[in-house]
C-alpha cells in the first residue's frame, strides 16, 4: 500500500505548478470566449429571421470554439455537444 511518505511531493512541485498555471490560463480563455458567445447569442436573438440565417454559422462556430477550450482543460463534465 502506498503511503503519503512514499510520494515524493518535492519533485512533483514544478509539474504541479505548470499544470496549475495552464488550468488558470484555460479558465481565463474560457471565460472570455463564453462572454463573447453570450453577447453574440443576445445579438442573434434580436435579428429578424432573414438576419438569423446569415449569422447562424458564426454563432455555431463560436459554440465550437468554447467547447475546444473546455475540452483542452479536461476539467469539465459536460460539453456543448451534450446539449444538441
Amino acid at each position: 500500500m502506498l503511503t503519503f511518505l512514499d510520494i515524493d511531493l518535492t519533485s512533483m512541485i514544478p509539474t504541479l505548478d505548470n499544470t496549475a498555471s495552464e488550468i488558470v490560463q484555460y479558465q481565463r480563455d474560457s471565460t472570455v470566449q463564453r462572454k463573447d458567445l453570450a453577447q453574440k447569442t443576445k445579438d442573434f436573438r434580436k435579428l429578424d429571421d432573414s438576419g438569423k440565417l446569415g449569422e447562424i454559422k458564426g454563432l455555431l462556430k463560436g459554440m465550437h470554439c468554447c467547447e475546444g477550450v473546455l475540452a483542452h482543460t479536461d476539467l469539465y463534465w459536460y460539453s456543448i455537444s451534450d446539449f444538441y
